[in-house]
C-alpha cells in the first residue's frame, strides 16, 4: 500500500476510487508464493474446492 500512498498520509484523503484501484492491482499481482498465480485466481480456485466439499 505504501507503494501507492506514502507513510503518516492520512488514509481519509485517498478517493474510493484510488482504494479500489490499489486493491485490484494487489490482487491481480503474480506472486512467487502462490506459484506466480495471482490471489484473487488462489481464493477463486479454493472457494470452488471447498463448495464441491461442503
Amino acid at each position: 500500500i505504501r507503494r501507492f500512498i506514502p507513510k503518516g498520509s492520512p488514509i481519509s484523503e485517498v478517493s474510493e476510487n484510488q482504494i479500489l484501484r490499489i486493491q485490484r492491482w494487489m490482487n491481480d499481482y503474480p506472486r512467487k508464493i502462490l506459484g506466480y498465480a495471482t490471489p484473487h485466481d488462489t481464493f477463486v480456485q479454493a472457494f470452488k474446492q471447498e463448495r464441491l466439499v461442503a
